[in-house]
């Protein structure tokens, strides 16, 4: 399955903790492409609930730092910033994607892609905005 070794490159550390080890090891045992890209497709739903957590907790964060501020508010530059950056990753996946097209593999390298840009952007919301 040369193929799942190229997904399973996005297995990062990010913050001292392991990302996508677990996921990845059940992924292993997909026997066909259709499994393979159900499984990751849960993976894909599994981290970007992580990337939603971890984004309302730092909101939460920096709306209570700005309500001690009487001036440039910081909150609504982060919501613009997330609406930003999900419209990009998901625009951005899609269209490397759609350089496999038309294929079954399609799916996993947009999972791929997304996976990879979910670790970025909890990595950057770790470290970036009050890390804990």
């Amino acid at each position: 399955m040369k193929l799942l070794s190229v997904v399973g490159s996005t297995l990062l550390a990010v913050v001292g903790q392991t990302v996508f080890a677990a996921p990845q090891a059940a992924c292993v045992d997909s026997k066909n492409t259709p499994e393979l890209n159900a499984c990751l497709a849960d993976e894909v739903a599994a981290q970007s609930k992580r990337v939603d957590s971890l984004y309302e907790s730092k909101l939460k964060r920096i709306q209570g730092f700005d309500a001690t501020r009487t001036v440039d508010r910081s909150a609504p530059l982060l919501v613009e910033s997330q609406n930003r950056w999900r419209s990009f990753v998901s625009a951005d996946c899609a269209a490397q994607a759609s350089l496999y097209s038309p294929g079954t593999g399609v799916p996993m390298f947009e999972s791929r892609c997304l996976l990879k840009a979910y670790a970025d952007r909890i990595e950057t919301l770790s470290k970036n905005y009050f890390s804990d």
